[in-house]
């Protein structure tokens, strides 16, 4: 199992999440944290536009990023359509985006949300009424109206990608 955080690797997430979880608690004391996640598999302006959004919210965006294994799971087997470290890049790139880690299942999930302790937890009004895995540890849950057209799969359904 990997975990990922900024340009670091981790074999072991457990260490890691234990340093960080201080980091973070002093952090939030100074700052406001925000969470959101997502496959980011073809980062297109909606992308750019809930993550502007979130930054709008507080002083640090963290992103979490679903591993390849829950993209396929969750999206078909001709997905990702960009791997894991590429789509991890993309997004250290956006000015919006502060710290960006990587998950594999629901539990690592719940991890991340719970270090970062958010007071934020934004994400597509897609998911209205869905199950948000990690949303508990948030002070509050807001939904980002998704920009019309603009959707990873419908992009990569166009070139016949499924």
């Amino acid at each position: 199992m990997k975990f990922i955080l900024a340009n670091s690797v981790f074999t072991d997430q457990r260490p890691l999440l234990l340093i960080r979880s201080s980091e973070f608690l002093n952090l939030k004391n100074t700052h406001t944290n925000i969470w959101t996640n997502g496959c980011f598999d073809v980062i297109h302006r909606g992308h750019i536009e809930s993550l502007r959004f979130a930054k709008s919210l507080g002083d640090r965006l963290v992103v979490g990023v679903d591993s390849d294994e829950r993209v396929k799971k969750s999206k078909g087997k001709a997905r990702p359509f960009n791997k894991l470290e590429d789509r991890m890049e993309v997004l250290r790139a956006i000015e919006y985006v502060d710290e960006v880690v990587s998950f594999d299942n629901d539990e690592e999930l719940r991890s991340c949300v719970k270090v970062v302790s958010p007071r934020f937890f934004v994400k597509g009004s897609d998911w209205k009424g869905k199950q948000l895995v990690g949303s508990e540890f948030a002070e509050e849950l807001i939904f980002f109206d998704l920009k019309k057209g603009y959707s990873t799969t419908k992009i990569l359904n166009k070139y016949g990608i499924k």
